[in-house]
């Protein structure tokens, strides 16, 4: 890690746009779209292109993040998988455009804006009583690491490493308790085979 520099110094920050959810001929990425593994969600909904039009488009590594709620979650968009339909991202989500993107940079920066102790930093920033919202101006002025290539792949490859661990407890958890599950299973089974004296019916 080299150095600190506000956010706008690195990528181009705005809001996504006002969309026609009941239109078609586009797709539109909303708060609940950001998944927990870092990218955007393939299975986007059909929506109508809004008036800003090409201006408004994301790109491939576009960075986007939740400016509502308790969390700011932060995600990549990649447009495989979405068609050749425009896609726009909704008000409620912030679009970090990286000035030199690559899908390693705009990935080690989602993973940033991830972590625990980013969130608590924006936790300051966030305003409202009953929807706390994260304005624009605060989101530019957020400090970030600027982190060189090789730290940037290091990043990115231990969050891979991180939550493919993550996938192996959840498949045990699962396991554990199928097998818990089926022991019952049969000691039911079995206690309904015997008489109150112990014996088998």
């Amino acid at each position: 890690m080299d150095k600190n520099a506000s956010l706008e110094v690195i990528a181009d920050v705005s809001s996504g746009v006002a969309i026609d959810r009941r239109g078609a001929g586009a797709r539109v990425v909303m708060v609940g779209d950001l998944e927990a593994k870092g990218l955007v969600s393939h299975n986007l909904k059909p929506a109508g292109a809004p008036s800003s039009g090409v201006a408004a488009k994301l790109r491939e590594f576009d960075i986007l993040i939740s400016l509502r709620g308790k969390v700011n979650n932060a995600a990549v968009y990649a447009n495989a998988g979405n068609g050749d339909e425009p896609t726009f991202a909704s008000l409620d989500l912030g679009v970090l455009r990286l000035r030199k993107p690559s899908e390693v940079k705009a990935m080690a920066l989602a993973i940033w804006l991830n972590l625990p102790s980013t969130q608590k930093s924006l936790s300051g920033s966030r305003r409202g009583s009953v929807m706390l919202r994260l304005p624009l101006p605060a989101l530019r002025r957020l400090e970030v690491p600027i982190l060189s290539d090789r730290f940037e792949k290091l990043l990115v490859e231990a969050w891979a490493d991180a939550k493919q661990a993550e996938r192996v407890e959840m498949e045990i958890r699962d396991l554990r308790s199928k097998m818990i599950n089926e022991m019952f299973r049969r000691a039911v089974e079995r206690a309904s085979d015997l008489t109150e004296d112990g014996a088998i019916k």
